[in-house]
């Protein structure tokens, strides 16, 4: 493969001790024409002061999903699933352990190629326990977050912005609450509806990454800015984005299903949709099938995941 079009995906599942251990489990990262575009923190820069601890390897700096605001455990994963095919690479593993208790922590990733130049990368992320879950996802968007930008269901309402603090409450200061506490400039919207975020590096090949998630009933978008490495109130932002999900009693299952495709000049995907499943699981398993198509000008991608091998779709 050409170097300068050469694709890479990482999905974290396997280290589980405290020697440089973040608490990232089933974390994903994207390198992509010669950018980690989907860097985390990285290597703390702050020992012994609260960033440390409260973000750079807290699991809200992380591209995973956080359960009930909570960081996860420190644990070690399991490989569910590695397959290599000429144009396809599939990866799947869980992380139950990362949240004690919980039934379902599933990540199922593949990177697809539609041209010798193209991939983008299926996701699906299955979760089932506590009772609010946040798909976490952040990317190079510029120092400031001058790059990024959002687009929400034709109709749907904008984003409401906080009048001050953090994530963690209007009256939290920036940085006195681990996690949620050092995500700050807080927007929020309400949708039912797919939805696409764009992160672009600001280099003059317009490189870029796109994320776009189907929707899902009762779903909140949460926008923030979190510092990158370095120290603390003098370091590079982020933009940050939280796809939120709340029980309305009991236990919360979530799907997370959508593609993060990397680009230069313009996107090469014109269409990601959902279809129609007829399953006799229960309505709210994280484990339902999950099928969708991915357009792009030359091709349609038909894609079903289905984890039950005994359970037709």
């Amino acid at each position: 493969q050409d170097p300068n079009t050469r694709k890479h995906l990482n999905l974290n599942y396997s280290k589980g001790n405290p020697g440089h251990g973040h608490r990232d489990k089933l974390a994903v990262n994207l390198i992509a024409y010669g950018y980690d575009l989907t860097a985390d923190v990285g290597y703390p820069s702050t020992w012994g002061h609260p960033k440390f601890g409260g973000w750079e390897i807290h699991t809200a700096s992380h591209n995973t999903v956080m359960i009930d605001e909570k960081n996860e455990e420190l644990c070690a994963g399991s490989l569910n699933l590695f397959k290599v095919f000429p144009t396809l690479k599939v990866v799947e593993a869980s992380g139950e352990k990362a949240y004690p208790g919980i039934q379902c922590y599933r990540r199922l990733c593949a990177l697809i190629d539609v041209s010798p130049k193209d991939a983008y990368i299926l996701d699906i992320f299955r979760v089932s326990g506590g009772t609010v879950h946040d798909y976490t996802f952040h990317a190079l968007g510029g120092e400031r977050g001058e790059n990024f930008q959002i687009s929400l269901k034709e109709g749907e309402k904008a984003f409401t912005k906080q009048a001050k603090g953090t994530l963690a409450g209007e009256d939290v200061e920036f940085g006195t609450k681990p996690g949620i506490g050092f995500i700050f400039d807080v927007e929020r919207a309400k949708t039912d509806g797919d939805f696409s975020a764009t992160w672009g590096v600001g280099d003059p090949e317009g490189t870029a990454l796109r994320l776009t998630l189907l929707g899902e009933k009762g779903r909140e978008i949460i926008i923030g800015r979190g510092e990158g490495n370095g120290v603390m109130g003098k370091s590079p932002l982020s933009t940050y984005i939280l796809v939120r999900e709340r029980a309305n009693g009991g236990s919360l299952s979530s799907i997370y299903a959508g593609v993060i495709e990397a680009y230069q000049g313009k996107p090469f995907i014109e269409e990601v949709e959902r279809c129609r499943v007829t399953s006799p699981a229960p309505q709210g398993d994280a484990l339902n099938p999950v099928a969708l198509t991915v357009k792009t000008k030359d091709r349609t991608d038909y894609i079903i995941s289905n984890p039950h091998r005994d359970r037709p779709c």
